[in-house]
């Protein structure tokens, strides 16, 4: 049975912050045979829309076939003790090991295994992407493939691990073989050769990083229906979960369950679902995943799953992996087709008697753990700069890439923003060299870590902590806090159970949301109305309980909104990107209060609660009396061009108009004017924008000081 070594660093990280054992857990895997994505069973092309509708073309069924043997190759490589077909998973493990690679039927067969000793391993496409580019006489084919590897604790819908990476492929053909079936077919080879290497390269992955840990926790005390253990999220434990638990003593009973309510560095709070657990008793805890540190802001990453919002999905996607344990937040991405994927496990492995298990069809609008925060994601490129060498033989393309991120509240407030920029240089030998998709693919991933690693270094939250009194149900006052009319605020209720564990008291993280009504301050402190997401599990808010500030709206100054799309002024080069980096000055603004009111994010950041089946929708803020209207200026003038190219002046200037009711409240200029040089007459304007990314950091700082300025 497998007993995989443990090498992933962020695993290595959480078991050195525990000081108790943990041993490797048998276990078994049972490949899913479609390919999650890509099965089209009673649904349009357009079902997937990050799927172009023409790879369907290319991922036949014969070639989705070919590809599931390889997967299911791979796996019995890498589990050749412990893999085992969909239909051996059953209620209860019986027999001596065998593989029945074709399945059998339920009730038959010499061996099978329990539900919850196996983690069905699920492949998928995720996003697929085909581009054609002429070249003279012939077309050039890129076509980037997302593929993935879901290890998946079936009767909990637990992700447990994700391995995942894109592709590219790149096929030339004549323009006298488009249409022809060899060509079909050679598209289809070379993809299929591609993806069977990446295939084998993320079953090696989660070979080698996926290690379920068998781990002794104590229960140390025990509070009304509450068990505190000695264990914190270093473990393991993560809030909202429902885990198994055996008591070494008395093998042969059943395991326990716990969900576990909050989870802290020294402690964890669960509350037994089955089974009667014992005080100062050590239970055998099975984790198969990272912890999540319950006292940190919940962030989700916003994306829109259509075809305009391939960009987005790319920045959000890359964004998470590259947001480390030591984040002052959590993470909570959703994927939008975890429904999709739970029902093929569910009818592949239908010897399961699933009704058995209620957690493993997730109920929409049950999750009470919802996030505190969202990031909102853009992505532009400038115009691509051509310079060709004085042969002809070699050139240089060059353009750059510009991501904005935005941490808003859950009233739409700008909390934080920040940039990440790339500048790249794809280099050619007679027309030869890197398809320019993929090398926009490749900036925006330099741009993404760019802006991952600056959001990680400068952002902030205002944490502050006040003691609750006068509490009803529905609402309670927090005195010494006070609020200016209007001013929203995110906040935790943290509930003391009047015991310490590590040195630390125990405090529960309660479900408490603020409610529509807006905090009223009044006399010395606040009155706060709230409602409880999770009435069940958790109590209402108590005297005495702590109010902890995570993040508030600037206090005392006007909300501002976008009036609507920046705009050049007239004659200037197209300039799009500026608008982000509009945004950003303005978001950052001290006298100003900035609001997102995009219909287009809340539509999909409310997709994504419902399809993470949260217990919480999102609501546009009401549209501010005041808006700030974008504009900026972008020409290249005064060119002189001979024999070595041209020179030109760029003007590059940014504008922030700040209107009110009645009319302009401020309005913000900033500009510089920069020579540019080295291009050829056609490709001045794309020089100016390509230079335009680079310079607009400079402007922007000096249009933050003047919105700045009294």
């Amino acid at each position: 049975m497998a007993r995989p070594s443990l090498r992933s660093a962020g695993l290595l990280l959480c078991t050195a912050l525990v000081a108790s054992s943990a041993s490797a857990l048998d276990y078994y895997v049972y490949p899913i045979r479609e390919i999650e994505g890509l099965n089209l069973e009673g649904k349009a092309r357009t079902a997937r829309p990050l799927i172009d509708s023409r790879m369907y073309d290319v991922f036949t069924r014969d070639v989705q076939k070919k590809l599931l043997g390889e997967f299911g190759a791979a796996l019995a490589a890498a589990y050749p003790a412990s893999i085992v077909h969909a239909t051996q998973v059953r209620d209860v493990k019986k027999g001596s090991y065998a593989y029945l690679s074709e399945g059998v039927a339920c009730g038959q067969g010499s061996f099978a295994v329990a539900v919850n000793a196996a983690y069905a391993m699920v492949m998928g496409v995720t996003r697929a992407s085909l581009y054609a580019v002429e070249k003279g006489a012939n077309v050039e084919f890129l076509m980037p493939v997302t593929l993935n590897v879901q290890v998946l604790k079936a009767e909990r819908s637990k992700l447990a691990y994700v391995a995942s990476s894109t592709q590219y492929t790149t096929v030339v053909v004549s323009k006298a073989e488009l249409g022809q079936k060899s060509t079909d077919a050679l598209l289809a080879q070379a993809v299929v050769a591609n993806t069977e290497k990446q295939i084998r390269a993320l079953v090696a992955d989660v070979r080698e990083h996926f290690s379920p840990q068998q781990k002794p926790v104590k229960l140390t005390h025990k509070v009304g229906d509450y068990w505190v253990t000695d264990q914190g999220y270093g473990v393991g434990f993560a809030a909202g979960e429902d885990l198994e638990a055996s008591d070494p003593a008395r093998p042969e009973q059943d395991a326990l369950v716990f969900k576990v309510i909050s989870t802290d560095q020294h402690y964890t709070v669960l509350k037994a679902i089955s089974g009667a657990p014992q005080l100062n008793a050590s239970y055998q805890f099975v984790f198969s995943s990272l912890g999540s540190d319950g006292s940190k802001p919940r962030v989700m990453p916003v994306y829109s799953a259509t075809p305009e919002g391939q960009a987005g999905y790319i920045a959000a996607d890359l964004f998470s992996k590259n947001i480390g344990f030591s984040a002052p937040f959590t993470l909570a991405p959703v994927d939008i087709n975890f429904a999709d994927t739970m029902a093929s496990v569910r009818q592949q492995a239908n010897c399961a008697r699933w009704d058995k298990y209620p957690s493993s069809k997730q109920v929409y609008d049950s999750r009470s753990d919802v996030p505190d925060f969202f990031v909102r994601f853009g992505v532009w490129n400038t115009p691509v700069f051509v310079q060709t060498g004085a042969a002809g033989v070699n050139s240089e393309e060059k353009f750059g890439t510009l991501v904005a991120g935005t941490l808003l509240d859950k009233s739409g407030n700008a909390i934080f923003s920040e940039l990440g920029s790339d500048q790249y240089v794809i280099k050619r030998t007679s027309g030869a060299g890197l398809a320019l998709a993929s090398a926009k693919e490749i900036s925006s991933k330099n741009a993404v870590v760019d802006l991952s690693q600056r959001f990680l270094k400068n952002v902030r939250f205002d944490v502050r902590d006040y003691v609750i009194s006068e509490a009803q149900p529905g609402q309670f006052m927090v005195q010494g806090l006070q609020l200016n009319e209007g001013q929203d605020i995110t906040f935790d209720v943290l509930h003391p159970l009047g015991v310490k564990q590590g040195g630390a008291a125990v405090l529960v993280k309660l479900a408490a949301e603020a409610a529509d009504a807006p905090p009223q301050s009044k006399g010395t402190g606040t009155l706060f109305s709230y409602r409880n997401l999770d009435p069940r599990n958790y109590p209402a808010v108590s005297n005495g309980d702590i109010f902890r500030v995570v993040a508030a709206s600037r206090a005392g100054v006007p909300d501002l909104a976008s009036c609507g799309p920046v705009t050049g002024s007239t004659g200037s080069l197209s300039g799009e990107f500026l608008g982000a980096v509009i945004e950003h000055a303005v978001g950052h603004a001290g006298n100003y209060n900035l609001q997102i009111t995009d219909p287009a994010f809340y539509s999909a950041a409310n997709t994504l609660l419902h399809d993470g089946f949260y217990k919480m929708r999102l609501t546009p803020p009401p549209v501010p009396a005041a808006c700030y209207k974008g504009g900026y200026v972008l020409k290249a003038g005064d060119r002189q061009c001979n024999a070595e190219g041209c020179t030109a002046k760029l003007v590059l200037g940014l504008r922030a108009t700040i209107q009110g009711k009645t009319g302009v409240l401020k309005d913000a200029i900033a500009g510089e004017n920069i020579q540019i040089s080295g291009a050829h007459e056609s490709q001045v304007e794309n020089l100016a924008g390509y230079q335009a990314l680079q310079s607009s950091s400079n402007v922007a700082s000096e249009l933050l000081k003047r919105l700045n300025a009294k």
